[in-house]
């Protein structure tokens, strides 16, 4: 199912560009990105509405800007996505990137914000800047596949165990 979202043009940074990338991977949706002016008005054709638009709600509406739980884009995002119990290292991930992007903690110059935010050019309407939009959600996407596989075989690493001979004192 295609669902069409809308971001902020611009400089992007990493709560958005990681609200997509877990978007395209944790649900069917084949995602398309619009980048819009900030003082844009008009979001109804949108299935998403990601850091910008000055509305909340948690379902289509999704500018931390206006959340005032200290959370990012990205954190609001994947608390719609409900898997935070289940990868709790992406969750860890996803509660840096709130914690830089809401101003409580900033990142460090190799974390995981900062690497995305080396992505943007110099040139921020340039049609090099949005090919570096999709270059920062690629390299956000490898991250967190990487996290989710090795979770992943963590979790199926302790079933093994649990269902193992001498765990169940046959």
């Amino acid at each position: 199912m295609k669902k069409l979202i809308a971001t902020h043009n611009k400089m992007f940074h990493a709560d958005e560009i990681t609200a997509i990338a877990l978007l395209q991977i944790f649900t069917d949706y084949e995602i398309e990105v619009d980048r819009v002016c900030h003082e844009s008005k008009d979001f109804s054709k949108y299935d998403f509405v990601i850091d910008i638009g000055k509305t909340f709600d948690g379902k289509k509406h999704f500018d931390h800007h206006q959340y005032k739980g200290g959370k990012s884009s990205a954190g609001l995002i994947w608390d719609y996505i409900g898997l935070n119990k289940k990868y709790p290292k992406i969750s860890k991930l996803i509660d840096l990137i709130d914690r830089n992007d809401v101003g409580i903690q900033k990142a460090k110059p190799f974390e995981f914000s900062s690497l995305i935010k080396c992505y943007n050019t110099r040139n921020l309407m340039s049609e090099e800047q949005t090919q570096q939009f999709y270059k920062a959600v690629d390299f956000a996407k490898t991250v967190i596949l990487s996290m989710k596989e090795m979770e992943e075989e963590v979790i199926k690493a302790k079933q093994i165990v649990n269902e193992s001979f001498v765990f169940n004192r046959n």
